[in-house]
C-alpha cells in the first residue's frame, strides 16, 4: 500500500522522508520513496492494531508542519531514503 503525497507542496517540510521519520518516532514504519510512503501490513494484524497504525499516520500528517526538525529525516532535496538512513 502507498500514501501518495501531492507534488509541489508549497511547504518543503512536507516530504516523504520527514513524514516517515515522524511516523517512525510514533511507532509505525513506512518506507519513504519519491513522492510516496510505502507500507506493508501483515495479513494477521488485528483490527485494533491496524486502526492504531492508521491513527498514528493521520496524527503525523496533521502535525508535520508543527515540527521544525525531525531526527533522522533527510533534507527536502532528497528523492529517496534507505531504511538504515531512516533509523537512528
Amino acid at each position: 500500500m502507498n500514501i501518495t503525497l501531492v507534488g509541489g507542496y508549497p511547504d518543503k517540510r512536507v516530504n516523504p522522508s520527514r513524514l516517515a521519520a515522524l511516523i517512525l518516532h510514533k511507532g509505525v514504519f513506512l518506507y519513504p520513496m519519491d513522492n510516496r510512503l510505502r507500507m506493508s501490513v501483515a495479513m494477521t494484524i488485528t483490527d485494533e492494531l491496524f486502526l492504531m497504525g492508521i491513527s498514528i499516520i493521520k496524527e503525523s500528517l496533521n502535525e508535520i508542519l508543527e515540527c521544525d526538525e525531525i531526527s533522522s529525516a533527510q533534507s527536502e532535496d532528497s528523492k529517496s531514503v534507505t531504511p538504515w538512513e531512516t533509523l537512528d
